[in-house]
């Protein structure tokens, strides 16, 4: 929680609580849901019950449904959701059901980063886009945004009469030294890190 009252302070536009960070991060500990009212700023909650992939099963899903519940009476702003099949490919049920129940609550939805685990990346964000999300944090199916920043830039600049699609979220190994480049290479408007340094480079 300080990290993310320091984050705001830095002049972060919200924060995505989670716990584990060093496994990519799981749904925050009970008493983190509590503590989400008393950050100054827009929280948005992972939901992620378990390290590992990022097919779930029956019971894995009705958790995560639970947790988006528990977001909503927490205040949060919003959602980080996201579930592939086992070929790979984006599980547009489970990951339908997330996004229907965080927009039950009002919840803003970004769908996470298991985006850049499906077999065929592309027609993976076109999958995503027709879930209705409102951003996609995603590092363009590379091992980092810097190593996918001319594919980030082929979805965040794409042809002419492109009806309206989800913001595209760079984010994975950004830092001080490579945020401005991935923002000139991929005119992206928003950025997600763990870094807080990059906010002083902003």
């Amino acid at each position: 929680m300080e990290r993310a009252r320091e984050a705001f302070a830095l002049g972060a536009d919200r924060v995505e609580l989670c716990r584990d960070i060093d496994c990519g991060g799981l749904t925050p500990a009970p008493e983190d849901f509590t503590a989400i009212p008393f950050l100054c700023g827009p929280v948005h909650v992972l939901i992620r019950p378990r390290p590992g992939d990022f097919v779930y099963s029956e019971e894995e899903v009705r958790a995560m449904l639970a947790s988006i519940d528990k977001a909503a009476v927490s205040r949060a702003a919003g959602v980080v959701v996201g579930a592939l099949t086992p070929d790979g490919r984006i599980d547009m049920v489970t990951s339908g059901a997330l996004v229907a129940r965080a927009r039950e609550h009002g919840l803003s939805v970004t769908f996470h980063r298991a985006i850049d685990e499906a077999a065929d990346y592309f027609r993976a964000c076109e999958d995503v886009c027709r879930l209705g999300v409102d951003r996609i944090l995603t590092s363009g199916g590379m091992p980092t945004a810097f190593d996918g920043r001319f594919r980030l830039a082929q979805l965040i600049r794409p042809e002419a009469g492109v009806a309206e699609r989800p913001i595209i979220l760079p984010g994975k190994g950004i830092t001080a030294d490579n945020v401005l480049e991935i923002l000139a290479v991929t005119g992206a408007r928003e950025i997600h890190g763990t870094r807080l340094e990059i906010l002083k480079n902003l």
